[in-house]
């Protein structure tokens, strides 16, 4: 009899920390796990203008909001989100700077990128690349996936979105958490 108590002992435990995560964000005296590095990629482009979504380019839209926190769960006003995706067909932009560019998180930290649901490239699944950089903090490196039964060895699960239709257009949300 002593199994069920144990589970149900450690069900509790788990059950209260997901409540202690939840509840705690907005408190500096607890801790947000740090968002996961993730590889850059071969594409990146430095120096992107501001992120604008051109007229007329084809693709299902795609929504992404979130914040910038730190580990505290604090916001990171000002921090700088630079995204790069390839188009609904997978392919990159090397050119110029199609589906490239730059977010500035507003005062509560919080962003929003209008964007296309990103196509695979090669054999990776859909994915959106971004760099966060805040003000003499660590830059963080990672990757949103989108995923549809397509791992590859890259995929980290806390990485992955799962966008849901709204208003037509699917939306996602992501919090990134940064170091400082």
């Amino acid at each position: 009899m002593k199994a069920p108590i144990a589970i149900g002992a450690a069900a509790a435990v788990a059950v209260g920390v997901f409540v202690a995560v939840y509840a705690g964000q907005g408190n500096s005296d607890f801790e947000c796990f740090p968002t996961e590095n993730n590889i850059e990629g071969p594409y990146y482009k430095a120096g992107a203008p501001a992120w604008q979504l051109p007229d007329g380019l084809p693709g299902e839209r795609l929504e992404v909001t979130g914040r910038v926190i730190d580990q505290h769960c604090d916001p990171v006003p000002g921090a700088v989100l630079d995204f790069w995706q390839a188009d609904s067909a997978g392919v990159y932009d090397n050119e110029g700077y199609t589906l490239r560019g730059t977010v500035t998180a507003g005062d509560n930290g919080s962003y929003r990128l209008d964007t296309v649901v990103p196509g695979k490239y090669e054999t990776r699944p859909a994915h959106i690349h971004v760099k966060v950089r805040a003000a003499n903090e660590e830059l963080l490196t990672t990757q949103l996936y989108i995923i549809n039964n397509d791992k590859d060895e890259f995929v980290k699960d806390s990485l992955i979105i799962e966008p849901q239709v709204r208003n037509g257009t699917k939306a996602a949300s992501f919090d990134f958490v940064v170091i400082r």
